[in-house]
């Protein structure tokens, strides 16, 4: 898939004679995402800006996120401070991808330091249903279920509107994997 990908844009320009543009590329890095293609999606976004087409924060994060999904987290945080350097700020999306990176990997501290990166970074941004689903699936993904529970119980009494059928849903799953669920 990653190499099809990557086919397509060299494609498009050399044989039908169109230069693709920030959202086809990032089109494309969604793909390569979706396949956990992160060494893939690094060329890409290297030849998107060899092209002259202006990186944005999708184009990073859709990149850090297939970089996570391909369980590589050093270059996921390598993206990031790409990211930074070139004067864009990483957004809740760049965060939650992190996040759950981390999380897959079980690995709780580093996703706790993203969760607190994130919440002193953006503070000026409400965390909304994407955010609790992300940190409540890691918290199940690294074994915490009391803490996932205790997050959407909080949130249930401070912030209903931050709630979504997915953090119940990882809610559930962790239940269930701890035999927890009421029969």
């Amino acid at each position: 898939q990653g190499d099809t990908t990557l086919e397509l844009a060299r494609t498009m320009t050399t044989v039908a004679g169109h230069q693709p543009d920030r959202y086809i590329y990032n089109q494309m890095l969604k793909a390569l995402s979706l396949g956990g293609r992160g060494a893939q999606a690094r060329v890409l976004l290297a030849e998107m800006a060899t092209a002259g087409v202006a990186l944005d924060a999708w184009s990073y994060t859709t990149c850090v996120s297939a970089s996570a999904n391909a369980r590589d987290m050093e270059a996921a945080e390598q993206l990031v401070a790409d990211m930074r350097a070139a004067g864009i700020a990483p957004t809740a999306a760049t965060y939650c991808s992190l996040i759950r990176g981390y999380g897959r990997l079980r690995q709780l501290d580093k996703a706790r330091d993203a969760v607190r990166a994130m919440r002193l970074e953006l503070a000026h941004v409400p965390e909304d249903a994407f955010v609790l689903a992300t940190i409540v699936d890691m918290l199940v993904s690294c074994g915490r279920v009391a803490e996932a529970r205790l997050c959407v119980r909080q949130a249930e009494q401070d912030a209903p509107h931050t709630l979504s059928p997915h953090a119940y849903g990882s809610l559930a799953k962790g239940l269930s994997r701890e035999g927890l669920h009421e029969e």
